[in-house]
């Protein structure tokens, strides 16, 4: 945390645990740059999409591409320091609601927060950092339109494919 009126964040887009990454964590093979952990070390927020779900559940649905990662890959996302994790994207629902619910309890038991639901209504995550509210909001982009009525004020949006993130100032 930085200890001035700023708030410091980095956003990192999709975050894959499984498939190739997922190989190297089961091996453990898996190895952290250390000069990426120095860039993180002191940020307020350190967000990003999960774009594998964290679960050992559920069936296998109708994808092309479907992923899924071991739940101990969540030691990951301990060790790169995020704070806070989408779970709402284009393979949220690869292997149902069961698996999804498995990888947001265990994301949530790990200090780690998670924004977005499974029905892609807007259900932001509120934080107080250094005397400032932000809502961060995560949601499904269908044929590239957001489906949901938001009417805020005072938005800033940096996006990736799938998730919408929004900080919101709000004034009283």
């Amino acid at each position: 945390m930085n200890n001035n009126n700023s708030i410091k964040m980095i956003v990192f887009g999709d975050i894959m645990l499984s498939r190739k990454v997922g190989d190297l964590i089961k091996n453990n093979e898996f190895s952290l740059d250390t000069k990426l952990i120095e860039k993180i070390i002191g940020n307020d927020i350190v967000f990003g999409n999960l774009e594998s779900i964290l679960s050992n559940k559920g069936k296998l649905g109708k994808c092309k591409y479907c992923f899924r990662a071991n739940p101990l890959a969540i030691k990951i996302l301990k060790n790169i320091l995020i704070t806070d994790v989408s779970v709402v994207n284009n393979h949220m629902a690869d292997y149902g609601y069961d698996a999804w619910y498995q990888s947001v309890s265990l994301l949530n038991k790990s200090n780690i927060s998670t924004v977005g639901n499974y029905y892609n209504l807007p259900d932001p995550l509120i934080k107080l950092i250094n005397h400032k509210i932000i809502a961060i909001y995560a949601l499904k982009m269908l044929n590239n339109h957001i489906y949901t009525n938001l009417h805020l004020k005072k938005i800033n949006i940096c996006f990736n494919y799938t998730s919408l993130y929004l900080n919101v100032s709000y004034n009283f």
